[in-house]
């Protein structure tokens, strides 16, 4: 079940999916280093699930895309299970399973995933990241003899995925990881915009395989950290973000699958401008 708030019109700037519209949960505002300050939001209250019928038009949500979803979440519940109470290894192997398994599967082949650093024109470094979405129009910079582990620059980096084996457990590594990263601004040329405009900070997203077991909590949380835009909870089947969507069961692999789209969307017609690093 997915539940959207209703927030700004599309001629705002978010374009929206099915009807699905973004909000932020603070005072009808957007929260500071999220990437959307400037934007204006309305109060919200939160949908019950007929409410997501109707905007949908009265339709039930499509149950082939549900019965896939499902699969999905019980393939990556499978690979955690597996590695509970291994080494510290498997948390690489988890990661390039979240890649292999789900990303690469699931968003257009024109993106390419990787790990490593990240910079800005500025000279600011983020420090490691776990899973980069890389922006395939956009040099980056790779690490001789790893081929999947490169230095990038802020603008070829559509978004940032901490994957952990439990959220709530290694939530402080994710923050860090975010508080790290936040410094660092994008900077496009010329931007032909349909729907939301690209954003100077790079949205960070938190994936756990296993973590809260309440929407509540993970809520909460997420809402203490401004710099995180929006967390998964795989086996609870929990999503949350910034957007304003909220998600649960299978429906929460949807919700981090819609909010990439909104943000790898926006910098489809953005140009970069490398020469601004020389």
């Amino acid at each position: 079940m997915i539940h959207a708030q209703k927030g700004f019109s599309q001629s705002e700037g978010m374009a929206s999916t099915r009807n699905l519209e973004a909000v932020n949960r603070k005072r009808g505002r957007a929260v500071e280093g999220t990437g959307l300050e400037n934007r204006q939001w309305e109060t919200i209250r939160e949908f019950e699930s007929h409410r997501f019928r109707q905007l949908l038009g009265g339709r039930m949500p499509n149950q082939h895309v549900l019965q896939r979803l499902t699969g999905l979440q019980t393939i990556l519940n499978g690979v955690h299970q597996s590695s509970v109470g291994l080494s510290s290894a498997t948390i690489g192997h988890e990661r390039a399973t979240f890649i292999d398994e789900f990303l690469s599967e699931v968003l257009p082949p024109i993106y390419r995933f990787g790990t490593g650093d990240a910079t800005d024109a500025a000279g600011s470094k983020s420090g490691q990241l776990d899973v980069v979405v890389e922006y395939p129009f956009a040099p980056s910079l790779p690490m001789v003899g790893a081929a999947k582990s490169r230095l990038y620059l802020a603008e070829s980096v559509a978004a940032v995925i901490e994957v952990k084996s439990n959220l709530s457990n290694q939530w402080n590594d994710a923050v860090n990881t975010a508080k790290a990263l936040a410094p660092l601004k994008r900077s496009f040329g010329a931007t032909m915009s349909i729907g939301s405009r690209p954003q100077p900070q790079i949205p960070l997203f938190a994936v756990g395989y296993t973590g809260w077991k309440t929407m509540a909590s993970l809520q909460s949380n997420l809402g203490n950290c401004s710099d995180i835009f929006g967390a998964l909870v795989i086996d609870a089947g929990l999503y949350a973000s910034k957007s304003g969507i909220e998600a649960s069961g299978p429906w929460a692999l949807w919700g981090l699958i819609i909010d990439l789209h909104f943000v790898t969307n926006s910098l489809q017609s953005a140009s970069t401008r490398p020469l601004d690093y020389a």
